[in-house]
């Protein structure tokens, strides 16, 4: 067991070694890409906006697709976007649909929201924090399980 555990330290320091060598070359593509727009082709895919730039290397073409612009997923009523969108037609209902979501207070710590659930309801708490418990398709609580590689000490 302690190889797989020295392994698995060793794997990650290298994993993260070679993430950061590759987004370093990725950026450097990126831009050689945006700045030569005269060789920009089309897309292999009619059914995707935007165009490719092909960077040759020694054994391989590598196709940097630059899509076209994002269009906005969501945003709040009222917004600065939600004005400058409407302002143009007056309408933005037919290329989007208002939506009403509960939105947890205290999404990135469980421990704060239970914390502030026990504070505000007492006796009621534990059955409210049970009833919020995210659930399976089974009904079971989801719980996540990681490896904290990032607090492994050494021996």
């Amino acid at each position: 067991m302690k190889q797989k555990v020295d392994r698995l330290i060793e794997l990650r320091r290298e994993i993260a070694r070679l993430e950061k060598e590759q987004k370093a070359l990725e950026e450097d593509l990126k831009t050689l890409a945006l700045a030569d727009p005269t060789n920009h082709e089309e897309l292999k895919d009619p059914e995707r906006e935007g165009r490719q730039y092909i960077v040759r290397g020694t054994d391989y073409a590598l196709p940097v697709i630059i899509t076209a612009d994002l269009i906005v997923g969501e945003f709040k009523d009222a917004s600065q976007i939600h004005k400058r969108i409407e302002a143009i037609t007056g309408e933005v209902r037919p290329f989007f649909k208002i939506a009403r979501t509960w939105k947890n207070q205290h999404k990135n710590s469980g421990k704060k929201f239970r914390s502030a659930v026990r504070e505000a309801l007492g006796k009621d708490a534990e059955r409210f924090i049970s009833a919020a418990v995210a659930r399976d398709k089974h009904n079971q609580p989801i719980s996540r399980i990681t490896i904290d590689y990032d607090h492994a000490e050494t021996l």
